[in-house]
């Protein structure tokens, strides 16, 4: 799940009377997107961590599992969890330099 709606389930300052829940964006999907790409290309692994770490890491913004590769190969996953960056994206840009860094 993507940092800003972490953010926006864990605001106490919510209006919970009202029967809105807060909606994904392409920036979010994008987030998500990414997440399920490195999973794919590292045979499981969560760019975030373990389960139990996910939440916090993806919060603080620290890519653990990441961290741990080739930087040059997976650099575009850096770019999509990004928070300004993502802010900024084509969804589709994204997912085709995700294929092409793959790929090549």
């Amino acid at each position: 799940m993507a940092p800003e709606m972490l953010e926006l389930l864990n605001d106490d300052s919510r209006d919970t009377s009202s029967k809105k829940t807060p909606h994904g964006t392409i920036q979010s999907d994008t987030f998500a997107a990414g997440c399920v790409f490195f999973c794919f290309l590292t045979r499981g692994k969560h760019p975030f961590g373990k389960s139990i770490q996910i939440q916090g890491n993806i919060l603080d913004n620290n890519p653990i599992e990441l961290n741990k590769h080739n930087q040059s190969k997976y650099f575009i996953f850096m770019v999509v969890f990004t928070r300004a960056t993502r802010h900024f994206s084509d969804f589709l840009q994204i997912c085709k330099a995700m294929i092409v860094s793959y790929t090549n």
